[in-house]
């Protein structure tokens, strides 16, 4: 099979919120874009970060300076990462580095992210308002998420990557959700059961806190099957044997991604 690239999935962003918040939230942080591709980031210098938090795919930090509220948001893509420094002073930044969020201890820098700007409280609130509910957030339901697939035809396995019906959830993820299911990803929406929304959610919420605990997507732990092999760390996705009837995984293209799926076990 071809090897496919894909981007980080919400339990990336989530697990981020937990590791920066301690390093950074209620710290006035020097902030400076090295690459100088983010001149925004002057609206940021010595402000303090009051609060980080993540919504699907996507991470707001709230600087508050003189009074003034300000959020930085940020898409990590296909390409951006964070890199952490306790050191003082930090290294010199990589050529690579959009931004840089120097506080008394701590030092993160943000690289090659899709999206890095400056955004206003109803810019934010309107960001956030356009995505579906985020399984890894606590108090999020299943019911947008399954009122959008009972309105339409489209195959499921590309409605899962679709932000504005369930946020966070990314290629990988979605193979997996549709393999433990036992689902078709090619299988209209709207045939899909309410039985079968429902084990959806409940498997996305399940696998996607996991993801976060653990920092990485790992479905053969916290799925319903041993793993095939030592080490596999998913069912369905990029492998080549079903671990449940031992035939060959297939993969469709749906919403422009490679769907790993069993054509004997997912029908």
């Amino acid at each position: 099979m071809q090897d496919w690239q894909d981007v980080p999935e919400g339990h990336t962003l989530h697990k981020a919120v937990l590791k920066q918040t301690p390093l950074l939230v209620g710290a006035q942080i020097r902030a400076s874009s090295p690459q100088q591709r983010f001149p925004a980031s002057t609206r940021l210098d010595r402000a303090r970060i009051s609060a980080i938090d993540a919504f699907g795919k996507h991470l707001f930090y709230r600087f508050d300076k003189r009074g003034r509220t300000a959020w930085l948001h940020v898409h990590l893509g296909l390409a951006g990462r964070f890199d952490f420094f306790r050191k003082q002073p930090p290294p010199a930044p990589r050529p690579s580095v959009r931004l840089r969020m120097a506080g008394p201890v701590h030092t993160v820098d943000l690289r090659g992210p899709l999206i890095c700007e400056v955004v206003d409280q109803a810019r934010r609130e309107a960001l956030i308002d356009r995505l579906g509910p985020d399984p890894i957030r606590p108090r999020s339901r299943a019911t947008r998420f399954a009122a959008r697939l009972a309105r339409t035809r489209i195959p499921i396995g590309a409605m899962l990557l679709d932000q504005s019906v369930i946020a966070g959830v990314g290629n990988v993820y979605r193979a997996e959700l549709l393999y433990l299911a036992r689902i078709d990803p090619r299988r209209a929406s709207n045939a899909i059961s309410r039985a079968e929304v429902a084990t959806i959610w409940q498997l996305a919420r399940r696998l996607m806190r996991a993801g976060v605990l653990d920092g990485r997507i790992l479905t053969t732990k916290y799925g319903d099957l041993a793993p095939l092999h030592a080490g596999q760390r998913t069912y369905a996705y990029k492998q080549h044997r079903c671990a449940r009837c031992g035939g060959p995984i297939d993969h469709a293209k749906l919403a422009g991604r490679p769907c790993y799926y069993c054509p004997r076990c997912q029908t």
